[in-house]
């Protein structure tokens, strides 16, 4: 498969009272066309600044410090904000954990579907309101004419993510990331959603997308690979089958054992002691060392790198290298 999008030490900061957070550390990987990437983690590891970063949407007190970000041969991080503004939407494409933070309440959902076409793909209005409605049947959305005159409040929570995804399909971007797309949702909706992208994966093989999420029971059911991230940092990759059958990091471990139903039968849920740690103030060595139920001598010391434990599985852990 053909890679779409290659990131390499990114690096990302806060100004916090005048301090300095690195929220996401040196972060490496790559998105094929048509693939699906997960990001997982707890929350505070960095996910969604990583996803935010990508696509330069960060609050004006962060600062992307180092790196790259290579969307088809080109460096996003290189693009002045008017370039970037243009690609957006067009190339790469976000849907969020909220799909009313994406939605204007005061306009119907025809017309802001409407306008991104116009804006980005040079349509007239007749023709773009004729493709707003293709794209809310593409997505599920039923009588797609008559719900184009719709506000966003007359449509339920999956309808709306609905609409938001079809709005960011609407340039056909090479890639979508996607934050917590399913988070804001109740358990059936979450199903239906989850659906959609995977039948948009199998429509749209020319697209890659990186899910961000917390809940690996939803990596399970999409991703081909998936990067488990802690403390701003990617510290285990590999396919889906390497890591859910042969986890390597003891982060990912613990967070496998604490699945409920992985861990039925077995008496009281593990649970991983501890919090992530404050950016402010990360541990020495390894990051995970004060949580971590193998942690010996070095990892105070010794901050690992990404070891090779078979073909396209890493972990960077101690226990595989030093």
């Amino acid at each position: 498969m053909r890679t779409l999008l290659e990131v390499r030490n990114l690096t990302t900061e806060f100004a916090t009272d005048g301090r300095r957070a690195r929220v996401v550390d040196h972060v490496t990987f790559d998105l094929r066309a048509g693939e699906i990437l997960g990001l997982v983690g707890e929350s505070g590891c960095g996910k969604s600044t990583t996803g935010f970063s990508l696509l330069r949407l960060l609050p004006s007190n962060a600062d992307i410090v180092e790196g790259e970000v290579w969307l088809d041969g080109e460096d996003l991080l290189r693009k002045s904000d008017e370039e970037m503004r243009r690609i957006r939407g067009s190339r790469i494409a976000m849907v969020f954990q909220d799909p009313m933070t994406s939605l204007d309440p005061s306009f119907p959902v025809g017309d802001q579907l409407a306008e991104v076409l116009e804006e980005h793909r040079g349509m007239g209005r007749p023709e773009a309101l004729e493709e707003a409605a293709r794209l809310l049947r593409s997505v599920g959305i039923s009588s797609p004419e008559a719900r184009l005159r719709a506000y966003p409040h007359e449509f339920s929570g999956g309808m709306r993510q609905r609409i938001v995804i079809a709005i960011t399909l609407a340039c056909d971007p090479q890639v979508l990331v996607a934050d917590e797309p399913t988070t804001a949702l109740d358990v059936t909706i979450q199903a239906q959603t989850l659906r959609l992208f995977r039948t948009l994966n199998t429509e749209r093989r020319h697209t890659g997308i990186l899910l961000i999420t917390h809940d690996l029971g939803v990596i399970a059911q999409l991703c081909h690979r998936v990067a488990v991230m802690y403390a701003g940092e990617i510290v285990e990759m590999g396919d889906v089958e390497a890591i859910f059958t042969r986890p390597a990091h003891p982060y990912t471990q613990a967070l496998l054992a604490s699945i409920p139903a992985r861990a039925r039968g077995r008496g009281a849920l593990p649970a991983i002691e501890g919090t992530v740690p404050n950016p402010m103030a990360y541990p020495s060595g390894c990051r995970f060392h004060p949580r971590c139920p193998k942690v010996f001598a070095d990892c105070p010391q010794l901050r690992p790198q990404p070891v090779q434990l078979s073909p396209g599985h890493t972990a960077a852990c101690l226990l595989y290298g030093r």
